[in-house]
């Protein structure tokens, strides 16, 4: 069963885990089709209001991460519609949490996508997978963005 790049999740058993390898069995969500596909946009939508929707006034939220590693898989800037509809679709809820979508990877082909996190952002979240060195270096980026 094949798994990350341009892969669509379905249900049914998940692919075995790939021995030694760290997320060997990644699969995306949502996946390529409805990231490509503007109607598709529906189904997600559909996930935020009973979540956000039912815990916008929760203090015991911190923030709404409203997308898990935009452009993984080699989706790049492919994914930016779905994005800013997320944080439309969120806003429209008024939660009172902040909302973000974690930047991940710090690379001249990701630029476009990353300022647009960065705007888009009411707190500014990332992650990396590497050494504490290399997570200092997106920090010192961004500066003091007037934001937490």
């Amino acid at each position: 069963m094949p798994f990350g790049r341009g892969y669509d999740p379905n249900y049914g058993p998940l692919p075995d885990p790939v021995p030694g390898v760290y997320n060997g069995c990644w699969v995306p969500g949502p996946g390529a089709s409805i990231q490509d596909d503007p109607e598709g946009f529906a189904d997600c939508r559909r996930t935020l209001p009973p979540l956000i929707g039912k815990y916008r006034q929760d203090e015991r939220i911190l923030l709404w991460d409203l997308y898990n590693e935009p452009g993984n898989g080699g989706r790049g800037e492919k994914c930016l519609p779905l994005l800013k509809a997320a944080f439309s679709w969120a806003r429209e809820m008024d939660p009172i949490q902040p909302l973000t979508a974690s930047l991940w990877k710090f690379s001249d082909d990701m630029a476009r996508l990353n300022e647009a996190q960065f705007a888009l952002s009411d707190a500014i979240c990332f992650h990396i997978h590497a050494s504490l060195g290399m997570t200092a270096n997106p920090v010192e980026q961004f500066g003091r963005p007037n934001r937490p």
